[in-house]
């Protein structure tokens, strides 16, 4: 709530008053976690105290949320909409990836440009853009003194299992270009191999404060075919699950878009094994994280200089309105888990509506360093009223904002959802436009007025 966070800004002040130099900074980003999978996750749990408990990503799917992440700004300002995926030369695969983040040269607009050019030693390790196939070391991004990368298909195929295991590390250490194959020996999963490259960095005699983002490929599988894949000692592992939410396979749809009433009963079976399986490999990542905070402890004792940030690119609807995947704007896509150690910053809960955007400004915040990110909000002192909620796919654009407790969408199709998330958080009722509702839609045409996705009809612009 407000109060907390006002009575806890003097305090975050004046530690950076006193700390000796400028802090370190470690963000950890995980792929296609949900929100309520951190009960998984006890380890990082009791490292990272401050959980902001309405964290929202404002496009939810892979590339255009870890550009909004890295540029504090949004899809309709940094205009990366997509994954880049889909057939060659289609709009779709044209407007996303890591071919459109690079064409639109985000480097020099990006958290490491700013961050190095400060004087910060900086590092990227783990899973960075769809499409990411550098050939040589001028193909890397800019602003990273240490950049070690997953590449290759982006997801699970049949007969394989990468990017856990079959999958190749690209990028620079040491000012040589890297080119790493990994198999399918247990010490190869990826999860194992990226934390104890971001182990190494932490542990370089360099002194220069660090900036360290670790990319997690985990927990990202094959949507309603192949689940995340576990370490071995994880594989049979027991868990508990929480009962399936009530939207999961609703029964009625009709009052949803087309694109969702045209989706049939995912069966109950898939479902629960893919979040079995889900679990079981964030067990890995917990202990991952573990061992990375460990690391750091030894370099900062009791992290007494150290921000931290710990998130998902996006969540993961598991059978919530018959869909199984993220890109859509409902709340097991858009919800991500999202803590934060700050010396000064108490444990608890923040009820503060926060943004993917705002991670820029929290960063760039600690670190006194600058950058043109205006919709970026520090969640060291959490203010949003509202976020931006749009994204790009067929059959289902769309544009809309989310408050605290409500949420409308419009369609490119001419369809539309309107959500009070506090009488009906699980989003089973989409609501007639009444007073309350009429004045959502006006809010939500201000602020997508000139900002719609590409594609969106010219009949049915505001």
């Amino acid at each position: 709530m407000w109060v907390v966070v006002a009575t806890t800004l003097s305090a975050v002040e004046s530690h950076r008053a006193a700390a000796e130099g400028r802090p370190d900074i470690i963000l950890i980003v995980t792929d296609d976690q949900r929100a309520d999978t951190m009960r998984y996750m006890p380890r990082t749990r009791a490292w990272l105290r401050t959980t902001y408990v309405n964290a929202i990503v404002s496009n939810p799917s892979c590339c255009p949320s870890r550009t909004s992440i890295m540029t504090g700004t949004y899809s309709h300002v940094h205009g990366v909409w997509t994954n880049g995926q889909g057939r060659d030369g289609s709009a779709l695969q044209r407007l996303g990836g890591w071919p459109r983040y690079t064409a639109l040269d985000l480097d020099g607009r990006s958290m490491a440009y700013l961050m190095q050019a400060a004087g910060y030693r900086t590092a990227h390790v783990g899973k960075f853009l769809n499409r990411f196939e550098p050939r040589s070391i001028e193909d890397l991004p800019d602003g990273w003194d240490r950049f070690i990368a997953t590449v290759g298909s982006d997801e699970l195929t049949e007969g394989s299992l990468g990017p856990y295991y079959d999958y190749t590390l690209v990028g620079q250490r040491g000012g040589g270009y890297l080119t790493e194959e990994h198999g399918d020996e247990p010490a190869e999963h990826s999860t194992r191999v990226l934390t104890d490259e971001a182990i190494g960095f932490i542990a370089s005699e360099d002194r220069r404060p660090l900036f360290l983002q670790l990319a997690y490929p985990a927990p990202h599988g094959r949507a309603g075919l192949i689940p995340p894949v576990p370490q071995v000692r994880d594989r049979d592992a027991p868990v508990a699950l929480p009962p399936l939410s009530r939207a999961v396979n609703e029964s009625s749809v009709e009052d949803k878009p087309s694109f969702i009433q045209r989706r049939g009963y995912i069966p109950v079976r898939v479902l629960q094994r893919w979040r079995r399986q889900t679990a079981r490999t964030l067990f890995g990542v917990d202990r991952g994280i573990d061992r990375v905070l460990t690391a750091q402890e030894q370099r900062d004792p009791g992290l007494a200089n150290t921000l931290v940030v710990f998130m998902s690119d996006n969540g993961f609807a598991t059978g919530e309105h018959r869909w199984m995947s993220k890109g859509v704007p409902y709340e097991g896509a858009i919800k991500v888990p999202l803590r934060v150690h700050w010396n000064g910053l108490p444990p608890g809960r923040v009820e503060t509506l926060v943004g993917n955007i705002d991670v820029a400004a929290t960063i760039m915040d600690a670190a006194a360093v600058a950058m043109d990110a205006p919709d970026s909000i520090s969640l060291l002192d959490p203010t949003r009223r509202f976020l931006v909620l749009e994204g790009l796919g067929l059959g289902r654009a769309y544009c809309g904002v989310r408050t605290a407790t409500r949420k409308f969408v419009m369609y490119a199709t001419g369809e539309r959802e309107y959500y009070n998330l506090r009488r009906d958080p699980s989003e089973l009722q989409n609501g007639s436009l009444s007073a309350a509702g009429e004045r959502m839609r006006m809010f939500a045409r201000r602020h997508c007025a000139q900002n719609l996705p590409p594609l969106w009809p010219e009949e049915l612009r505001y």
